[in-house]
């Protein structure tokens, strides 16, 4: 498994940052995958397989990857979104699960990082750095996080963990 290094998001709120190895191929099949599974969200710009029965996490040549993140038995659920440029996801966090405790994401494209909002100065925002193939990062899923409009097609594969 990876090593996650570890930095303040909101201090005490930490964001936990490593990366895995993805191919091109790879990442071309997931994205298949879900245009093919998943479900077209015209206002939100993106396709995901968010609540479209099997999950990836559940599928050997996903978690084949996914191993280097966690182990399956830890994996609540998980889902794949593709954005087209323009797509976004409204502010939101993961805790309505009570099995949940850390939310992640591993990015499949380059480019702008999810968005975090401080919980104790709702105004406050922070992004990471710009993300590669293969970065993934963790938080607390009570944190309310957001992925504002992209300006050009993100992937991302998306879970929560126990």
């Amino acid at each position: 498994m990876v090593e996650f290094n570890s930095s303040p998001l909101f201090p005490p709120i930490l964001v936990h940052k490593a990366n895995i190895d993805v191919t091109d191929e790879w990442i071309t099949k997931v994205k298949e995958w879900c245009l093919l599974t998943g479900k077209k969200d015209d206002q939100n710009d993106l396709t995901t397989t968010f609540g479209c029965g099997q999950q990836p996490h559940q599928i050997s040549w996903i978690m084949n990857v996914l191993s280097e993140i966690s182990h399956q038995q830890t994996f609540v659920n998980s889902w794949v979104q593709v954005y087209n440029p323009g797509g976004f996801h409204p502010i939101h966090n993961h805790f309505g699960n009570v099995k949940t405790s850390m939310s992640g994401c591993l990015y499949l494209t380059e480019g702008p990082t999810t968005q975090f909002q401080n919980p104790l100065h709702k105004d406050q925002i922070s992004s990471g750095e710009n993300t590669i193939p293969g970065d993934v990062l963790l938080w607390d899923s009570r944190v309310y996080h957001f992925s504002p409009p992209v300006k050009k097609e993100r992937i991302i594969l998306a879970f929560n963990l126990i």
